[in-house]
């Protein structure tokens, strides 16, 4: 029994999933809007292979760690935003929040770290595509088209082939 055990364990695979997401969004006016929906292709099948796993041994996937930083152009900050919510969306699934941050702290930001939320993510990436949205609000105009990357990392648990 505790041979079986120990073979149990070596079967199971942990590992952090890192996805980048870039997008632009355009000058707004104060208000609350969905500021992006960017199509996301998933790589995670791959991923999966590095580690000896598939996709149908996958057991759970949840955002650990979510963060959004302005790539473009220079002096750009997040003082203008209030609150920001990102969500994982998918046709035949629908939408979830994964990550928040309220208020956006002022001071000059161009990096910022949401909350995650503890949904389970397995679903979402079972799917050839799923879409990253960005909601939120904003008490100040956004000046000119800004270029964002997203990460999310992602904490996988999966059994090994």
């Amino acid at each position: 029994v505790l041979l079986f055990s120990t073979c149990d364990k070596l079967t199971r695979v942990n590992f952090e999933h890192k996805v980048n997401v870039y997008f632009d969004i355009n000058p707004v006016d104060p208000g609350t809007y969905t500021y992006a929906e960017v199509i996301v292709t998933n790589e995670i099948e791959a991923v999966l292979n590095d580690y000896n796993a598939s996709l149908d041994k996958l057991e759970s996937m949840k955002i650990n760690r979510f963060e959004m930083n302005i790539e473009f152009p220079p002096g750009v900050t997040f003082d203008p935003f209030d609150d920001l919510d990102a969500y994982i969306g998918s046709q035949s699934i629908g939408e979830g929040l994964i990550a928040t941050i309220d208020p956006v702290p002022d001071g000059g930001q161009t990096t910022i770290a949401f909350d995650a939320e503890s949904l389970e993510l397995v679903d979402f990436f079972k799917q050839p595509t799923f879409t990253l949205k960005i909601k939120g609000s904003n008490s100040a105009q956004t000046n000119g088209v800004t270029s964002f990357k997203a990460t999310m990392w992602i904490e996988v648990e999966a059994q090994a082939l």
